[in-house]
């Protein structure tokens, strides 16, 4: 019970604090040792992954059942810390009065500042959600019902801390419905401390889709938390887009997850037959198999026979379907060959943000777009993105300025066309502003039209 004190001291101290010696055998048991009372087997451990608020494990070096056995308690309650008190027993709040305030005082304070930083950067993740283009939801969400639209995109931040060995994994969502559109990442918007997992969806279809995230260690096999939403889009029906054989060589703008069907027709008589030489499995995809359609005459023979090929878009850009036609066993080249461009295109939206992962794409937009680009900047102040090159068919209608989300730096520019035809914005990194040698560029082509439709592909 107490580290450093003689068997007869601690008879002593018991005494003096009138413990009930009955009471304490009955449940402990009367063998310093071993727990062989009541208490043997009271195992509450399961519970401790329920404990959602930061706690702190305090146990003395001599302390009965010891270090190793309380140990365990840090590691399976979630934001927890664990101190050990070199000269005490079971009470260092009597043993090391001073280094126990301290400590506890510490505890307290910093717990506290985490709160209040906590409280801030959820203030920046709502400033955030309120920007044009831009859904943030987080761990406070768990348990809600997003109302979303087949288009949207929107990003699920997670408090985090993989340098302990613990982070967020998606567990399930419907694919059909959601889309991951990059690779979930960590983001730590402080200098020291912990940060968040960030994961970045696209709304592709309509339905319902519970998204589940679970949290824990490469080793865990249940994990420690959990934190799911349950994503509604509306049903909708779109008419779907049929391309025939005499299309072969045409472009078509569609939106995302609009149907296309690719009706192509084969000879009655012959074994050829068309297949898919190559598609663009980024862009597009196959929600279902293909179907072979038999047109019969009056007096029941076959008079035509079609092949319907299937797909939509999946996420924006250009891709390419080609068809082949020939025979399916042979290794000859094929008799004729079927080809059509798709652009998936984003809906329209007044204000465009545009973003690091931008880096070297074009776009199109239209004169009444109003383009906000955030580009990341290191915390000093001198550094930062500057205009390197700017076309005159833009304008700036408000001076650069530097802000924060979630503790994060960007250097932000909003910009507006000023007439039509095709634009390259580019933009340069320094650290300090005498710095004229760029350490980072950034450029991006625009293509400014009286249409509001505009895609986003690679730059040629």
């Amino acid at each position: 019970m107490f580290g450093n004190s003689s068997e007869p001291e601690r008879e002593s101290s018991i005494a003096k604090n009138l413990i009930n010696m009955d009471t304490y055998n009955l449940f402990w048991g009367d063998d310093p040792t071993f727990i062989n009372g009541k208490l043997r087997g009271f195992d509450l451990s399961c519970g401790l992954t329920d404990i959602n608020v930061p706690v702190l494990v305090c146990a003395g070096l001599e302390s009965f059942p010891g270090v190793i056995h309380t140990s365990t308690y840090q590691v399976g309650a979630f934001e927890s810390e664990f101190v050990t008190f070199m000269n005490s027993g079971h009470f260092p709040m009597i043993e090391e009065t001073t280094a126990f305030k301290l400590i506890v005082e510490d505890f307290h304070r910093r717990v506290e500042e985490a709160v209040e930083n906590n409280l801030k950067d959820e203030a920046n993740c709502d400033v955030l959600s309120e920007t044009p283009g831009e859904r943030i939801f987080s761990l406070q969400d768990s348990g809600r019902t997003l109302d979303l639209q087949v288009g949207d995109d929107f990003t699920v931040m997670l408090p985090s801390n993989p340098g302990a060995g613990y982070f967020w994994r998606v567990e399930s969502f419907e694919e059909d419905v959601l889309r991951l559109i990059s690779d979930p990442f960590y983001e730590e918007p402080k200098e020291a401390g912990s940060g968040y997992d960030v994961f970045g969806f696209r709304v592709v279809g309509s339905g319902s889709s519970p998204l589940v995230f679970s949290f824990g260690s490469s080793w865990d096999i249940v994990p420690i938390k959990s934190c799911s939403m349950l994503v509604q889009v509306e049903e909708y029906f779109v008419e779907p887009l049929i391309i025939h054989a005499s299309d072969s060589g045409k472009t078509f703008i569609v939106g995302l997850n609009e149907p296309i069907e690719v009706v192509l027709e084969s000879t009655v008589s012959s074994s050829l037959s068309w297949r898919i030489a190559s598609t663009t499995p980024g862009i597009v995809r196959q929600p279902k198999e293909s179907e072979t359609r038999v047109f019969q005459d009056s007096s029941g023979l076959a008079k035509k026979i079609e092949q319907i090929y299937y797909f939509e878009g999946m996420n924006y850009g250009e891709a390419t379907l080609e068809f082949a036609y020939g025979s399916p066993w042979d290794d000859v080249p094929p008799e004729k060959t079927f080809e059509a461009t798709l652009i998936v295109t984003e809906p329209f939206k007044e204000v465009f943000i545009i973003q690091d992962s931008d880096n070297g794409r074009a776009i199109e937009i239209g004169t009444h777009h109003t383009l906000i680009i955030r580009l990341k900047k290191a915390l000093a102040t001198d550094s930062g993105w500057r205009i390197s090159s700017m076309d005159t068919k833009f304008q700036l209608i408000q001076n650069p300025y530097e802000a924060k989300y979630s503790e994060v730096s960007y250097s932000v520019f909003h910009l507006r066309p000023t007439e039509f035809g095709e634009s390259l914005l580019e933009f340069h990194y320094s650290e300090d502003a005498s710095n004229d040698q760029p350490v980072g560029t950034f450029k991006i082509k625009i293509q400014t039209n009286e249409t509001a439709d505009r895609s986003r592909v690679p730059l040629q």
